[in-house]
């Protein structure tokens, strides 16, 4: 019994190193000998910035600053210790510690890698503005208090709607909609500065949240939203100075998704208030949806693109001519820089804004103004506009701009201006006196 037990486990033992290959000329597969797989790239792309960004934002939700530092390239320029970095988010959330993650997205614009996120911070949101470079390590870092929205408003004349503008990350924007009017006329209303807020005209903090109301009253639907330097104040500092980034695709992304909403997407009109306005007629021939004309409002009349773009930022006559003469150069460098702004970025305006696009096209354009210096500039400059209109202001003796809607209204109808009829009216009822 003993030696079958003996050598049954003598059979065990060479049936054992049969199978795990000893004693034959088959390598063993121990962990050291057998092939590897070799990792796996993640490419440096849209979903892979954005879950970089995510990443920063959960990091910030655990207060935990130290790695976030970690993250930087060593080119970075941007001073990214721990207390910085934290000092910095600080001073965007008033204090505020993260709860939460909310979303994140990313922005690929030719080499600009940009992924963003937004994390909840008690009362405020804060959105994170992240560069980095093709190995995903991060060139800067930025943090935004996103800016509140007041409080939508609804009548018996009109009801309003939260929209999103733009790719991501989107801005912000409200759809006002008049009541009792079926698929009614939809304008865009545009700002005076590029830094605007939704409801803003410069200084004006709510002329574009009453011009809207009181263009719902009268039938006409709008879209006002955020610039994009309101929302995203380093866009151009980190982005680079462009009318693509800062204005021309936000309102190409408005144009093009008007038609989901009850409105006429048909009879599309363009509202541009002050020197920005002014980029409207460039704007109609690059848009050919908007069919139903060109509104402008307070804009001033001048020579070409780059005398409006001198007039906006308050540049002297010698910087605009200079641009000038270095746009007409034969091979011109866009990079070079003329009045603290590069070339290309003059190129732009003058693009949207010369001459020959001033005078090309069969849209119907109406300019308003309560400034009398403006009205008359544009009443010698030129005689190709359907309507010219003065006003002592938009704010009417009942502090509305309900006088101005309803001359917007009649005129897109085809109709005369109700104010010019009523002042003409009071100059007839003089002249039988007199």
């Amino acid at each position: 019994m003993k030696l079958w037990l003996k050598n049954a486990g003598m059979s065990l033992v060479v049936l054992f190193m049969l199978v795990s290959g000893c004693g034959s000329d088959l390598p063993a597969a121990t962990a050291s000998s057998s092939p590897s797989a070799a990792p796996i790239a993640v490419a440096t792309d849209f979903h892979s910035v954005s879950a970089r960004a995510e990443t920063l934002a959960r990091y910030v939700v655990q207060n935990n600053w130290q790695a976030i530092a970690g993250f930087f390239s060593p080119s970075s320029s941007q001073s990214h210790s721990a207390a910085d970095l934290q000092a910095a988010y600080l001073s965007a959330s008033g204090g505020a510690l993260a709860n939460g993650v909310i979303d994140s997205c990313a922005r690929l614009d030719g080499d600009l890698m940009t992924g963003f996120a937004t994390v909840q911070a008690g009362e405020v949101q804060v959105r994170l503005r992240v560069r980095v470079d093709a190995n995903r390590e991060v060139l800067s870092l930025h943090f935004m208090r996103l800016p509140k929205m007041d409080a939508l408003e609804e009548t018996d004349e009109y009801t309003e709607t939260v929209v999103s503008v733009g790719r991501d990350p989107s801005v912000k924007g409200i759809l006002t909609m008049p009541k009792d009017h079926a698929y009614p006329y939809i304008g865009i209303l545009m700002p005076s500065k590029l830094e605007d807020g939704m409801d803003a005209m410069g200084d004006n903090t709510s002329f574009r949240r009453q011009l809207a109301h009181a263009l719902a009253a009268a039938g006409v639907a709008t879209i006002r939203y955020d610039m994009r330097l309101y929302e995203d104040p380093f866009t151009a500092e980190e982005d680079g100075w462009s009318l693509d980034l800062l204005m021309n695709q936000d309102l190409a992304w408005t144009v093009h998704h008007l038609d989901q909403y009850p409105v006429d997407a048909t009879n599309i009109f363009y509202v541009g208030c002050g020197a920005l306005g002014g980029l409207g007629f460039g704007e109609m021939a690059e848009h050919y949806e908007m069919t139903k004309g060109l509104v402008l409002m307070n804009v001033p009349y001048t020579e070409d693109g780059l005398a409006l773009f001198g007039t906006y930022y308050g540049l002297d006559e010698e910087t605009v001519a200079a641009a000038r003469r270095a746009l007409e150069a034969e091979d011109p460098d866009l990079t070079q820089i003329i009045g603290d702004y590069p070339l290309s970025y003059w190129k732009q305006w003058q693009t949207l804004a010369n001459e020959k696009v001033r005078l090309a096209g069969n849209y119907r354009r109406l300019v308003l103004s309560d400034d009398a210096s403006l009205y008359d500039a544009w009443d010698q400059g030129t005689k190709r506009y359907s309507e010219l209109q003065k006003y002592d202001s938009f704010a009417g003796e009942d502090g509305t701009m309900r006088v101005v809607a309803a001359d917007i209204a009649a005129w897109l109808d085809g109709e005369d201006l109700p104010s010019k009829v009523e002042e003409q009216k009071k100059t007839d009822k003089k002249g039988r006196k007199s």
